[in-house]
């Protein structure tokens, strides 16, 4: 019986003391692989504010191009006469 004992604390223990560590090292890499919750959450918020400041943005210039069409429109609309009116119009606008 001591024998065995013996043979279980020599040899028994290291093996099993390295099976653990191989697993706890591995579940730190799994562990560190994915974010935790906080960041997540941090994350969703960010991503909410760009999403509505891009909106703005995007209305902003909407109604900027809406003031540039509108002014080539009545400077276009204002001269009388066969003559083409004497301002540069963008090929984008035409």
């Amino acid at each position: 019986m001591t024998a065995v004992l013996i043979v279980f604390i020599v040899i028994g223990i290291p093996v099993l003391g390295g099976l653990a560590l191989g697993a706890y090292k591995e579940w730190l890499k799994y562990r560190g692989r994915f974010a935790t919750t906080a960041e997540i959450e941090e994350l969703k918020t960010q991503l909410a504010r760009l999403q509505a400041e891009n909106q703005n943005l995007r209305q902003r210039l909407e109604n900027l191009e809406t003031i540039v069409v509108s002014e080539v429109w009545e400077k276009r609309g204002s001269t009388t006469g066969a003559s083409q009116p004497n301002i540069d119009i963008p090929k984008t606008l035409e």
